[in-house]
């Protein structure tokens, strides 16, 4: 009789710790989930990084190897993988790397597009996958498609301060404008301030000359102009690898000092011919803090943040007297900060 009330005293001890563990598993089990559950609510109110951004790009030379370098240095700071495709130019190519990103299923597309009507196209098939577009440099032709975000330069604006700056410096010249890529919208629309402005400031255009944004191009046709015998005294170069050309074609005429020579972008390449005495003035944009602009514009709207939908780069005017007062182009981690702030106040001092 003791034999079997011990051993049901036994049995009732292992019943009794096997309860209290399944109870507290339980109840461990319960916490953890609401932990988990926690942790995922809160991750999706605010998430960090871990994002898959694709970068359709024109080239990856010059002004956009800057600006690609740029949005690959904030994306390492912000945790996010970039995917780039470089169209050269094309729409086709263009198209293509764009139904790639849709494809490998990106968070967003940031794009650098041939001409307004592709722009539109890659909105549209963005728009119809649910994935954000951010253009940059690009104008959006009319029709359904919506972006996000569009950072670029005030094209129009300058063509006006082009205009300006001529007229203020060079008074009542004949000027010849040595040009990207005419019916694209960013060149036209910096035509059409020029236009509206030039006139008025007493100032006379005498040729408008497409070089596609290429050296040797530019070079021959300051050489055609020059043998041409037109009259000119002031010629702008619409990026510093057009005026590179157009001071070589001057100098292979030995003719560079007789005219002025001005520039848009005050690049390196600029900002030599200013230390040089070659180039008289240009005006200095950043294509690096354009990059980090455009990352921002994507991540914020990623992240539930209200994106402008439109953003300006900002502009100055440099000369001989200070060629490197103008804005850098090669960026580094002390511009995301400066960068964030000109998202939020549209102003930026470096």
């Amino acid at each position: 009789m003791y034999l079997i009330k011990k051993r049901l005293l036994a049995l009732l001890l292992v019943l009794s710790l096997v309860l209290t563990f399944i109870l507290g598993a339980g109840i461990i089990g319960c916490k953890a989930e609401e932990e988990a559950a926690a942790a995922e609510e809160e991750t999706a109110a605010e998430p960090e990084g871990g994002f898959y951004i694709g970068h359709v790009s024109i080239w990856n030379v010059d002004w956009y190897a800057y600006l690609g370098n740029a949005m690959d240095l904030i994306a390492e700071e912000y945790d996010t993988e970039i995917y780039r495709i470089f169209s050269d130019f094309t729409v086709e190519k263009e198209v293509a790397g764009i139904e790639d990103m849709i494809t490998r299923e990106v968070d967003g597309i940031i794009l650098g597009s041939v001409s307004a009507d592709s722009a539109q196209q890659a909105a549209q098939k963005c728009n119809d996958a649910g994935i954000p577009l951010v253009i940059e440099n690009s104008a959006l032709g009319e029709g359904p498609g919506t972006v996000v975000s569009d950072v670029e330069f005030d094209w129009y604006e300058l063509g006006v301060m082009s205009a300006e700056v001529t007229a203020e410096n060079y008074p009542g010249t004949k000027v010849l404008l040595m040009t990207g890529t005419l019916g694209t919208g960013p060149i036209d629309l910096m035509l059409k301030g020029w236009e509206d402005t030039a006139d008025g400031l007493g100032l006379d255009t005498v040729k408008i000359v497409p070089t596609d944004y290429l050296t040797e191009k530019a070079l021959s046709e300051t050489q055609n102009v020059i043998q041409s015998g037109l009259e000119f005294d002031v010629v702008w170069g619409h990026g510093q690898v057009v005026t590179e050309g157009v001071i070589e074609g001057l100098k292979s005429a030995d003719v560079l000092d007789d005219y002025i020579v001005l520039s848009c972008n005050g690049g390196p390449v600029d900002i030599a011919n200013l230390q040089e005495g070659e180039l008289d003035g240009a005006i200095s944009y950043s294509p690096g803090f354009h990059g980090l602009l455009c990352f921002l514009s994507m991540y914020y709207h990623l992240t539930g943040k209200d994106v402008p939908e439109l953003t300006y780069v900002p502009m100055k005017y440099i000369t001989q007297d200070d060629p490197e007062g103008g804005y850098v182009w090669e960026m580094d981690e002390t511009f995301v900060p400066i960068a964030e702030e000109y998202m939020k106040t549209g102003k930026a001092d470096f």
